[in-house]
């Protein structure tokens, strides 16, 4: 890891962890009376699962939009003369990613220090918060880690006439690469498909001839399009 990303990945785990933790004393504090209850002296934190989760996905995701932006300054203020995507491309990648991490530490924290039962989160106030605070850490380091590497081209080795000079060149290439793989899945997908509705009209041994022989002839064709003996040929003629 280098000084520059080593740098976004820990003002990153530092802002959301901060953005985290003030976000959750805001919430105890305006919805005190209604989550956090006492248990035999201690103070727990219960509410609903569903609320819980699309909170954090929701506020996570925006987080993510301020995390990213930080991982981004940090790469410019490390190179400020290299080139780099823009920011508008890196901002949704970060908040998704932001997104994603929280979610699962939430749901691995609570899984591990609270109950969850018919819906219902419950959870120590204290456990609570290190979750949090975990939560937003690894969310902020890892959205601001992403961003400060996605922002540097040579991560995709785009480099001298590699470099894409418009969003259409880039949106062409992506095209390109996959045009022939998903023709060959859609084909795949169709005769295996008609294959199938075929062996199931059948009955009995016609099925498994049927089965043996089709698979004989695709096993052959493949073979011999992954032997591809016309490039040998042109190479022997010429």
């Amino acid at each position: 890891m280098n000084h520059s990303r080593r740098n976004a990945t820990l003002f990153g785990a530092v802002g959301g962890a901060s953005i985290a933790l003030t976000l959750f004393a805001i919430l105890i504090g305006r919805l005190g009376l209604h989550t956090v209850v006492g248990v035999d002296g201690q103070a727990i934190v219960e509410v609903t699962s569903g609320a819980l989760y699309l909170v954090v996905l929701i506020v996570s995701s925006l987080a993510g939009l301020f995390v990213g932006a930080i991982g981004y300054g940090v790469s410019v203020s490390a190179a400020p003369d290299s080139p780099r995507f823009s920011l508008r491309y890196l901002l949704p990648v970060s908040a998704f990613t932001t997104a994603v991490v929280a979610y699962a530490v939430l749901r691995i924290g609570v899984g591990a220090f609270g109950t969850i039962s018919d819906g219902l989160v419950t959870v120590g106030v204290l456990r609570m918060t290190l979750t949090v605070l975990a939560m937003g850490a690894a969310a902020g380091g890892t959205a601001a880690g992403i961003s400060d590497a996605l922002a540097r081209p040579e991560v995709f080795a785009f480099g001298g006439q590699a470099w894409p000079t418009s969003l259409r060149q880039v949106m062409r290439a992506m095209a390109d690469a996959v045009s022939a793989p998903l023709i060959a899945i859609v084909a795949t997908a169709a005769f295996a498909i008609t294959l199938s509705l075929v062996l199931i009209e059948l009955e009995g041994d016609a099925a498994t001839v049927v089965f043996a022989v089709v698979g004989a002839i695709v096993l052959g064709v493949t073979t011999v399009a992954a032997a591809r003996p016309w490039d040998k040929e042109g190479a022997s003629g010429s």
